[in-house]
């Protein structure tokens, strides 16, 4: 785990990987320690905002380190289901990126519960976690100018359902 300063109003946490950025989050996000304001996960890094009038970056410091001792687990917040049509110009290209049947990719991508782990870069976009570990696909070479809204992408070991149309670079 590394530690930076961001200016006077955050600490960026370096982690090793999304379960231990949930794990301190979850841990955290009970009690934030004293001048913390919000907290923000991402794949590898979780950031503590700080209130630089009551915030001591020391203190904060420490309080990360003994949270990442107690990492906990978040809460479940329910299930969604997201209806989808597999019909996109994708679903071959990722069948044989993975060398599944597209019917393999579709009961593959279906049987599985993903997990929301983190906003993106849009309103309404989110990361998804726990797919299967045969639908792993490289990120494409050139993206794509315009991705229809309701849209399900897959990217290396993430996968994200867009509602509205985006330029995007997964599969």
């Amino acid at each position: 785990m590394r530690m930076l300063r961001c200016a006077d109003t955050g600490l960026l946490v370096e982690l090793d990987d999304l379960d231990a950025v949930l794990g301190l989050y979850a841990a955290l996000a009970g009690e934030l320690p004293a001048g913390g304001t919000d907290l923000v996960p991402a794949a590898r890094t979780l950031l503590v905002k700080l209130d630089p009038r009551i915030a001591d970056p020391e203190a904060v410091r420490c309080a990360v380190e003994s949270a990442r001792s107690r990492s906990g687990t978040l809460e479940d917040g329910g299930d969604l289901t997201v209806p989808v049509t597999y019909d996109g110009a994708d679903l071959t290209e990722v069948a044989r990126s993975t060398g599944l049947s597209e019917r393999e990719v579709i009961e593959a991508h279906t049987g599985t519960v993903w997990t929301v782990a983190f906003g993106g870069f849009a309103p309404g976009f989110g990361y998804l976690a726990g797919g299967d570990s045969r639908l792993r696909v490289p990120r494409r070479d050139e993206p794509r100018t315009r991705v229809p809204a309701g849209a399900v992408g897959l990217a290396g070991n993430s996968a994200a359902s867009t509602r509205a149309a985006r330029r995007a670079g997964g599969n």
